[in-house]
């Protein structure tokens, strides 16, 4: 009777834990609706994690020293510089990245740097995360 009842309770609690609707970044529900993001953990669950790993991965902030003189790049406006959500800055201020190269922006009222990494370093970076390597090329 007490393996019956074990195994029961058992059964339930994994099928309740699998109705729970997944919990994702705040980050990432202010630019994808939740719809979106289930479709993807159910679908493509590399490319929600590949997403995650950009909102923290794919930029850095740097100081731009006074000795450098004029910050001569294109201006990005961020509120809080604590809480940065790259992916909607990209969306809202129509930010660009490159594959071969890091891009640079200044940031509106500082003298702050949001560096996008170049994709070549991110993609290097999302593999070492995930603990994949791949033969180098000459």
């Amino acid at each position: 009777m007490k393996v019956l009842f074990t195994t029961s309770f058992l059964f339930l609690s994994l099928f309740l834990l699998g109705q729970r609707p997944a919990s994702f970044d705040e980050r990432l529900l202010a630019v994808y609706d939740q719809a979106y993001l289930e479709q993807l953990q159910a679908e493509n669950p590399f490319l929600l994690e590949r997403l995650q790993f950009y909102l923290d991965n794919a930029w850095y902030l740097s100081d731009y020293p006074e000795d450098k003189g004029a910050m001569d790049f294109p201006s990005v406006q961020i509120e809080d510089l604590g809480a940065i959500n790259i992916l909607l800055l990209e969306k809202e201020q129509d930010l660009r990245k490159d594959f071969q190269k890091e891009v640079v922006y200044s940031i509106n009222g500082t003298r702050k740097v949001l560096i996008f990494r170049s994709g070549r370093e991110f993609n290097r970076l999302l593999n070492e995360y995930l603990q994949r390597g791949y033969p180098k090329r000459n």
